[in-house]
């Protein structure tokens, strides 16, 4: 499978996440959700996406839906790609599954729970929303699209991917 290298010499395959710690974008979304995600679940990474081709489209959860995009969006920023040991098939899985979800809806309330969550409080009303799958945030859709193709790291030790945080995903990325 042929790499490709954006400005900074990083390289990335279809089917890498890849986190981000904080977008330029500093519009209402860009900058409120970040920042959002950042207090709410202590982490400096805030985004996540999944690489979907080897041009650089990527799949991303954004507050009006996960979206086909491409990575050129985050040329200059820091940009922390997977690790994880991937086979052929496992990456094909990934892709479709992103791929598959574009157009699902994303969920504010998610990142209020994940953020109660992981101080402890676990409502088991918001639980059973969060879990429904109905809506996600970027890093659900990530660890899902893991999940799918039979990658329990994705998880990162939580029981189910819609549990998943930015911040769990850039340490997995990190180790």
């Amino acid at each position: 499978m042929r790499k490709k290298q954006i400005e900074d010499m990083v390289t990335y395959n279809p089917g890498d996440y890849c986190c981000v710690d904080e977008r330029k974008d500093k519009s209402f979304f860009g900058g409120f959700i970040d920042k959002e995600i950042r207090i709410f679940t202590g982490s400096v990474y805030s985004h996540c996406f999944i690489v979907v081709s080897e041009d650089g489209d990527i799949v991303e959860a954004e507050p009006f839906g996960a979206r086909l995009a491409n990575l050129s969006e985050y040329a200059g920023e820091h940009l922390l790609f997977s690790n994880t040991n991937l086979s052929q098939g496992q990456r094909q899985k990934i892709v479709e599954s992103a791929r598959s979800y574009i157009g699902v809806p994303y969920n504010f309330l998610d990142i209020a729970y994940l953020g109660l969550a992981l101080k402890g409080i676990k409502w088991s009303w918001m639980l059973s929303e969060v879990e429904e799958q109905k809506r996600m945030i970027c890093s659900q859709l990530v660890a899902q699209c893991g999940w799918n193709a039979t990658v329990p790291e994705w998880l990162c030790g939580q029981p189910h991917p819609q549990l998943v945080t930015p911040g769990m995903l850039a340490s997995l990325a990190m180790s």
